[in-house]
């Protein structure tokens, strides 16, 4: 999983410039920190035991501007002002989850896990946004398309494993089957982080017209 992740971010450095221009280039900030994050925690746990700050201080981000990204894909007013207004209230929720728990300790799943629903939700408004425009449907032109598929196949998939895998059930199950689980779960990133690699080499991104006097 993590080799995948250094992979796709490099493909994203090296094709950054099919898409700078482009709204999408959030993506590039977004592998990055994923990267430093598992950086950083895997030097962290090496020394002390607990490294929940920094997985907190990744999804934090990472909610922040995978919900910009989003935005600044859609196009319909009315849904634009939905989004915006169920992002705020999700960032705000984190921040007040923040100040009730011992963040640097305890990892915030619950408030996560609703954040990831909220991601799945706001790319279903970016899909019938998509749906209801009149611009041609180009894949070879449109890198979002593979972005946010790829998160999305992986947010469906996080959802109902993540509180078996982060210990939310109150029940007790076999080491095998949380094995298995992570295994699922590993799995599914690696295969969003393959529908990346493929949509930064492939596609070719429209460019911004040029202003005219």
């Amino acid at each position: 999983m993590y080799i995948s992740e250094i992979i796709v971010a490099l493909v994203a450095t090296i094709f950054f410039s099919k898409y700078k221009h482009l709204p999408i280039k959030t993506i590039l900030y977004i592998l990055w920190i994923a990267v430093i994050t598992e950086s950083m925690a895997k030097i962290y746990s090496h020394y002390y035991h607990n490294n929940h700050w920094a997985y907190n201080l990744y999804a934090f981000l990472f909610y922040i501007l995978f919900y910009k990204m989003v935005y600044d894909h859609i196009e319909n007013t009315t849904r634009k002002r939905i989004v915006t207004w169920l992002s705020t209230a999700m960032i705000i929720a984190i921040i007040i989850r923040a100040f009730t728990v011992p963040v640097v300790t305890h990892y915030m799943s619950i408030i996560y896990n609703i954040a990831m629903i909220l991601l799945v939700v706001l790319l279903m408004y970016y899909a019938i946004d998509r749906l209801k425009s009149d611009a041609p449907l180009r894949l070879k032109n449109q890198l979002e398309l593979f972005v946010f598929s790829g998160y999305l196949l992986f947010g469906v998939s996080f959802i109902p494993l993540s509180p078996f895998i982060v210990g939310q059930m109150d029940f007790q199950y076999s080491r095998e089957l949380l094995n298995t689980l992570r295994a699922v779960q590993t799995f599914s990133l690696v295969v969003t982080n393959i529908i990346l690699v493929f949509g930064f080499i492939w596609t070719d991104p429209k460019k911004v017209p040029a202003y005219k006097m």
